[in-house]
């Protein structure tokens, strides 16, 4: 059956039954709408996975130079508190010249036992330590001075390359952890 549309009869020919729109249902609505949602969800999910991407190695770079930065506090500390030590039983132990090698041994065990043993570190190598012989300088009036230098070799977990250029070390060499301690003993 053919419909000729004439003009003004337009109206008749939406009232028939198969030209009449069909609304959709509910559900039909809110599906389409979460597909939407859900398409845009898509892309924010996918922009955060790349933000993340680009991030994490910076954020890596930060946490192991934050991790490198607590070691070398914690060694630098380590080794001051090691050369107090030696200074402090150097300047409340006299020696005599006779006494002297038990003197300086007994000034580099006060080191190395404070370096080790003072909580239990086992971080610390002790052959690895430098501890010159003590120097003990006469003043008048019953006092002196007593000087201890404690070296220790520092490795970063990272060979960072701005450690070579401020430092003017070589690549992959440790950094000398150097304390010189002087302390006043009296008789």
């Amino acid at each position: 059956m053919a419909i000729k549309v004439q003009h003004g009869h337009v109206g008749q020919i939406a009232n028939l039954p198969c030209l009449r729109q069909v609304s959709n249902p509910p559900h039909v609505a809110a599906v389409a709408r979460r597909q939407r949602i859900g398409r845009r969800r898509a892309a924010r999910r996918g922009a955060a996975v790349l933000e993340f991407a680009i991030l994490l190695p910076w954020l890596l770079t930060i946490a192991l130079l934050c991790v490198d930065f607590g070691r070398f506090a914690h060694y630098y500390i380590a080794v001051t508190n090691a050369a107090r030590a030696g200074a402090g039983y150097a300047s409340n132990n006299l020696f005599t010249p006779a006494t002297k090698p038990r003197w300086d041994a007994a000034v580099r065990q006060a080191v190395v036992d404070e370096l080790t043993e003072n909580p239990p570190n086992r971080w610390f190598d002790a052959s690895k330590l430098t501890i010159p012989a003590p120097l003990m300088i006469q003043e008048g009036g019953g006092y002196w001075r007593v000087q201890v230098d404690v070296s220790y070799p520092f490795q970063t977990l990272i060979n960072w390359p701005f450690l070579d250029i401020l430092g003017g070390r070589k690549y992959n060499e440790p950094l000398i952890l150097h304390r010189r301690v002087v302390m006043r003993g009296t008789i």
